[in-house]
């Protein structure tokens, strides 16, 4: 049995109050889940000819926050505006990636507010571009940065991600699974470190593996 829409926005807002608990964020697919729940799309920019293969990750708009991305112009997408949440995808905002404006052939500047279609999709286009962040490596960190969107859709959330404060780890945890059997008590939930995931792959990446110095991770397969 999964966790009903509604439920799972209760149960995000319900955790990122407790105590040692940073934030929290829904998605469809969490950093280095080894390509599980990205879907990859092929777009296309209005007035170009030529496909860009993109991964499509559908979160809420905590989550660039929650996991420290950059950005680099524009504006992160927001509840407060309804072209950022809206069903309707024609006209509807999203974010990409660094990678995507370059293969786009665009500065992170120019590139906000330009459209892109999804060819041979027939919902109404175009979508716009509100933002564009810092590439973030799902996979392996020393392989290339993919070409990336990101967008609002909530029907999509699978995984429930918890940034934790280090220093109060067993607090947070305590509170997460006491949560967690309230509100879902007939729910088959899984829940593990983030931090298990990247050990071996942040081994030699210090660089990355520095955003585990103070916080922990939780993600919650939802």
């Amino acid at each position: 049995e999964n966790m009903p829409l509604a439920g799972r926005e209760s149960l995000r807002r319900v955790l990122s109050s407790g105590p040692g608990i940073v934030g929290a964020a829904l998605s469809a697919a969490v950093p280095f889940n080894l390509g599980r729940d990205i879907g990859n799309m092929q777009v296309q920019l209005q007035g170009s000819t030529s496909a860009i293969s993109a991964q499509w990750l559908n979160i809420t708009p905590q989550f660039p926050q929650l996991y420290s991305m950059h950005l680099l112009a524009g504006r992160l997408l927001s509840q407060s505006y309804g072209a950022d949440t809206s069903t309707d995808w024609s006209g509807k905002n999203v974010l990409i990636n660094l990678e995507m404006a370059r293969r786009m052939g665009l500065t992170p500047a120019q590139a906000v507010g330009k459209g892109f279609e999804m060819p041979g999709i027939t919902l109404k286009m175009p979508l716009r571009i509100a933002g564009v962040v810092a590439d973030v490596m799902y996979f392996d960190p020393r392989s290339p940065a993919r070409a990336s969107v990101y967008v609002i859709d909530p029907g999509m959330y699978v995984n429930l991600s918890v940034k934790v404060r280090a220093d109060r780890l067993a607090e947070a945890e305590s509170y997460i699974d006491r949560t967690l059997r309230s509100m879902a008590p007939n729910v088959a939930l899984t829940r593990y470190f983030l931090s298990d995931s990247f050990d071996d792959l942040f081994r030699q990446d210090e660089k990355q593996g520095a955003m585990f110095a103070a916080f922990a991770g939780i993600a919650v397969l939802i």
